[in-house]
């Protein structure tokens, strides 16, 4: 991952979103730009620096329930926050541009929200019409914005995305058995009320969480289908295609003012 990339594209973007600011005259695309994808830009790259670093101190032992607990919280919160910026962006255009007669940004009859989808149907046929060349360039895109909704949504409206504590060896496989039977048996055990092995239930969790080495992927679920992805790989290609939206986006507003 090119943090020096990153860092300098975001440094320039931030400035002309800041001067971009200045020269509308719209108040609602001004509350987009600087409330929204400004605001936004500021808490994904904390987000992203702060994953990177953590899972750059990680040694070879599985998370531990902290740090995996803080990874879930900058993960999910990348996410929602990217899918948020790219909503910025639309309300910005659709407002910018009139894409709409009327817009109603709140939650009563006959809102804008299911238009207002940077990659919408509708959304792309109307910016075509204003601004077939923008439209075209943000065109490029698309796959990838619908790989980004499968990595999302589900984790705004359902599960959550969650980085895997540890990954168990082959050699290791043995070891993983006995302690799942080891559990299965505490487990019956309760279940008839009799909890007099719960100090081997506690050293049953230890022995859990110490298996396996750490690796930094995350599980992704659709329905009943789950999917691994490396985390550092995700981020670099999903920030970068961001960006690529966002200076196209705001580099198109610069040639016609």
């Amino acid at each position: 991952m090119n943090f020096e990339d990153f860092s300098k594209r975001e440094s320039e973007l931030i400035f002309k979103i800041s001067h971009l600011s200045s020269i509308l005259t719209d108040n609602n695309s001004k509350r987009h730009i600087n409330l929204g994808l400004h605001n936004r830009f500021l808490m994904l790259k904390i987000a992203r620096n702060k994953i990177i670093q953590i899972i750059q101190e990680q040694n070879d032992t599985p998370l531990n329930s902290e740090n995996a607990s803080w990874l879930k919280l900058l993960l999910n919160s990348y996410y929602i926050n990217l899918r948020g910026a790219l909503d910025n962006l639309a309300w910005f255009l659709n407002y910018e541009f009139k894409l709409q007669e009327k817009i109603i940004e709140d939650g009563g009859k006959g809102n804008s929200f299911s238009f207002t989808d940077l990659f919408g149907k509708d959304f792309s046929a109307k910016l075509k019409s204003v601004k077939q060349t923008l439209a075209e360039e943000l065109e490029h895109h698309k796959d990838w914005y619908i790989d980004l909704k499968k990595i999302r949504d589900p984790a705004a409206h359902r599960i959550p995305l969650s980085f895997v504590q540890g990954v168990v060896t082959e050699n290791e496989s043995d070891k993983l058995k006995e302690l799942i039977s080891e559990s299965e048996l505490i487990i019956k055990e309760f279940s008839k009320g009799n909890f007099s092995k719960l100090d081997e239930a506690i050293k049953n969790q230890n022995n859990f969480s110490k298996l396996g080495h750490f690796q930094p992927i995350i599980v992704t679920s659709q329905g009943s289908k789950y999917e691994l992805k490396s985390v550092p790989q995700q981020i670099d290609k999903d920030h970068k295609e961001f960006l690529c939206v966002t200076e196209v986006i705001i580099d198109n507003i610069f040639k016609n003012t």
